[in-house]
């Protein structure tokens, strides 16, 4: 079938992909910037309307590993040897059997019934096991075991493409040293994160194995664990760096991902990278995420959640042009204003009855609500960007600064008013139009007409002479 042909994937494959994207509620898959593990859900689920069809075989025509049926009751002994160290150990070999030959294969399975259960097999591995056992033994075969089962999936096109998405976000949930503490982050498992940045890699040269739902969980999974930045040696932070940048500077992922989709893969890159807390060699990082704000074909709200991931990284005392960043964000904050105040404009002239909006309004006396005017959007935007202008301001130059301080004073009153149910739509436009008035003003002075937005650096691609493609199999490459 052509790729390019109109395509949408089955219901119910949509509603178990949701199902494996959904990660536990835990801090160790907190997600930065808002982003929710629901709207991760949402988002893989995008990707399956856009993605290849190719890739989606006809039920049973994918490979599964065999189930032992009678293994599911060696549960409660499992379950013993989470509470009992002693038990572990007398027990060995009926709790590896119970993973090896039912629950790991279970989560190979295609049929809809043990699709729609991918999500809750991962759970109860890494809530009821993984995470509740207090053994560091037992921790430490199991993620072995985990590990060895995800990579396997992961790296075979033969296994369902949601399987293999389960695989890759499993992958990313496996560390060497679990927390219960949130002031105590864990430390990821060095094979996962190697594996992880493999998959990116792959993605980034559009390597068949990769599907675009992997990337996106791989990309999740790297998120995660930059977070426990203060656990990765310095060599593995450098190759995030290297390998995230290959996602955030690539002007085109892949021609088969709506671009939209593509800004979203790109705001979790930035994400991770932001989590890093580093400027990068040269300021790499600072210069991606700045290609990000200033990139003209980003949604804006993805590019104003890239503006506050930048006040993440600690820039005081380092040799980066804040000026730069500030102008950045300021022409991003005045294009934002722009926006809003075109269609400030365009609702005016609906609801007083001008312009081709007219004849929509629903007739007088019919009990029919009006049109309202979207708030919520252009509070979140301006919102985002006034803690990023916030933050870079007292690092800048002094005109510099006269110009941010005369933005923030002009996007106040539209985020006041936006939360004030008395101010009516019409009020608030006016509020909008004014805003984007004063925001030229303010920012036109250090903002020059030449300016080009941040240009966005390719990464050297790898030959693919030498990759197998039916098994993601690294080299052993230390990450200790």
């Amino acid at each position: 079938m052509d790729p390019s042909s109109s395509f949408r994937l089955p219901e119910k494959f949509c509603c178990q992909l949701a199902c494996a994207a959904n990660p536990p509620h835990s801090h160790r898959l907190n997600h930065s910037c808002g982003l929710s593990a629901v709207v991760y859900a949402v988002g893989l689920v995008i990707f399956a309307l856009s993605w290849c069809p190719a890739e989606v075989a006809a039920e049973g025509q994918h490979q599964s590993d065999k189930i032992n049926p009678q293994a599911r009751l060696l549960r409660s002994v499992v379950q013993k040897c989470i509470k009992s160290p002693e038990t572990y150990t007398a027990e060995k070999a009926r709790f590896d059997e119970y993973f090896q030959t039912y629950l790991f294969p279970s989560m190979t399975q295609t049929d809809p019934k043990f699709l729609g259960l991918l999500g809750d097999h991962r759970k109860e591995l890494l809530q009821r096991y993984l995470w509740a056992s207090k053994n560091p033994d037992l921790q430490s075969d199991l993620t072995k075991m985990s590990f060895d089962f995800a990579k396997k999936v992961a790296g075979n096109r033969n296994y369902h493409p949601a399987v293999r998405l389960n695989a890759t976000l499993l992958l990313g949930s496996l560390d060497a040293k679990y927390s219960d503490k949130a002031d105590n982050p864990p430390a990821p498992y060095p094979a996962a994160t190697q594996t992880l940045l493999k998959i990116v890699e792959l993605a980034a040269d559009n390597h068949p194995l990769v599907t675009p739902p992997m990337l996106a969980a791989a990309l999740i999974g790297l998120e995660r664990q930059a977070q426990s930045r203060d656990n990765l040696p310095s060599p593995v932070k450098q190759k995030f760096q290297q390998t995230l940048l290959g996602i955030v500077n690539q002007p085109e992922l892949s021609k088969s991902i709506d671009p939209d989709v593509q800004s979203w893969l790109k705001r979790i890159a930035a994400s991770a990278l932001a989590e890093l807390h580093e400027t990068g060699t040269d300021n790499q990082v600072v210069t991606g995420l700045l290609s990000l704000i200033t990139a003209p074909d980003m949604p804006l709200d993805d590019r104003c959640q890239v503006a506050v991931m930048v006040t993440k990284i600690p820039l005081e005392g380092k040799q980066v042009d804040t000026d730069a960043i500030a102008q950045g964000l300021l022409l991003l904050t005045q294009t934002v204003a722009n926006k809003v105040a075109e269609k400030a404009i365009e609702f005016e002239d609906m609801r007083i009855g001008k312009g081709p909006g007219r004849g929509n309004l629903p007739g007088r006396g019919m009990g029919f609500k009006k049109p309202e005017f979207d708030r919520r959007r252009i509070l979140s935007q301006l919102k985002n960007l006034d803690i990023a202008l916030s933050a870079i301001k007292p690092l800048t130059s002094e005109k510099v600064q006269v110009a941010v301080d005369g933005v923030l004073t002009a996007i106040q009153p539209v985020q006041e008013a936006a939360q004030n149910e008395e101010v009516s739509d019409l009020k608030f436009t006016e509020h909008v139009r004014q805003m984007a008035a004063d925001i030229s003003l303010a920012a036109t002075p250090v903002l020059s007409e030449e300016q080009d937005p941040a240009t966005h650096q390719s990464q050297d691609t790898k030959s693919q002479d030498n990759l197998d493609q039916d098994d993601l199999d690294l080299e052993d490459e230390s990450t200790n």
